[in-house]
């Protein structure tokens, strides 16, 4: 398996987004569900993805927003199934941060006891990869708490005079 750098992830998100206009489809176009989550999120910790990650994940048209790395999966009790494919994204750090230290080099602590951290910026950025797969594709994981649509980045909001919002953006800022 190939890596893909950060551009050719890039160009192929462009690419998938340009078909399907041309095709005249609209697949990210959803209806609001009460209580369904549209954002690409991880099942481990809650978070949402942010940057081009949400977006590329919402192309997979997956029908629900949850993404694990294998070892997240395995972690939770739950299985990759053989020969699912995975999706790169990217994690950009443009900083991080140590433990102070004094004049002895001893790490310092604050009045409770913990640590006291300093930020330190990265000259550049580290830019990691990494691999997810969406909750569908994975077996023996709990089902999602709220109710499943398919995720997708590009949907438009539509209030009709006297309804609910039909569509919903899949990311969130």
């Amino acid at each position: 398996m190939s890596k893909l750098t950060y551009q050719q992830i890039c160009e192929n998100a462009a690419a998938e987004i340009s078909r399907l206009i041309e095709q005249g489809t609209a697949p990210w176009m959803q209806p609001l569900k009460p209580g369904a989550s549209t954002s690409p999120l991880n099942a481990k910790t809650g978070k949402p993805y942010r940057g081009l990650n949400p977006i590329w994940l919402c192309l997979a048209c997956q029908p629900d927003p949850r993404w694990l790395t294998y070892r997240q999966a395995q972690a939770l009790g739950g299985q990759v199934r053989r020969g699912e494919k995975s999706h790169t994204l990217f994690f950009w750090q443009f900083a991080h941060r140590r433990a102070r230290r004094d004049e002895s080099g001893h790490i310092v602590r604050d009045e409770h006891g913990e640590t006291v951290w300093v930020r330190h910026d990265n000259p550049r950025p580290l830019v990691r990869t990494f691999r997810v797969f969406n909750a569908t594709q994975i077996d023996h994981l709990p089902p999602a708490p709220w109710a499943t649509t398919p995720v997708n980045p590009f949907a438009v909001r539509i209030r009709p005079m006297a309804g609910p919002i039909h569509s919903v953006v899949c990311w969130t800022t």
